[in-house]
C-alpha cells in the first residue's frame, strides 16, 4: 500500500447560495480560495492538507455569511473506557 506524503486532513466546501462575494477568504487565504469573475469564492481544491487546515478554519470563521465549511477527515479517537470499581 503506497504511503501518501501529505494526506488530506480536511475537506473544504463553499456554499454558493450563502456566499455573497465579500472576498475575505481569498484575501486571507489565497492558497485555498480563488474568486470568480463576479467575486464569488471557490476553493482551489476540495481537500486540505494538515499544514493548511488551521488557515482554512480561520478563513471560515472570517466569512461574514458562514458560507465556508471545513470538515475534518481525521478519525476521532474514542474515549478510554471508564474505570471499574474493585470490590
Amino acid at each position: 500500500m503506497p504511503v501518501v506524503a501529505n494526506p488530506p486532513a480536511a475537506r473544504l466546501r463553499v456554499n454558493p447560495i450563502r456566499c455573497t462575494a465579500f472576498g475575505f477568504c481569498a484575501e486571507y487565504a489565497p492558497e485555498l480560495f480563488a474568486l470568480d469573475e463576479w467575486g464569488y469564492a471557490w476553493p482551489h481544491g476540495r481537500e486540505v492538507i494538515a499544514d493548511l487546515e488551521a488557515l482554512a478554519r480561520e478563513a471560515a470563521a472570517l466569512c461574514p455569511t458562514r458560507a465556508i465549511l471545513v470538515e475534518s477527515l481525521r478519525a476521532t479517537a474514542s474515549p478510554p473506557p471508564a474505570p471499574t470499581k474493585k470490590e
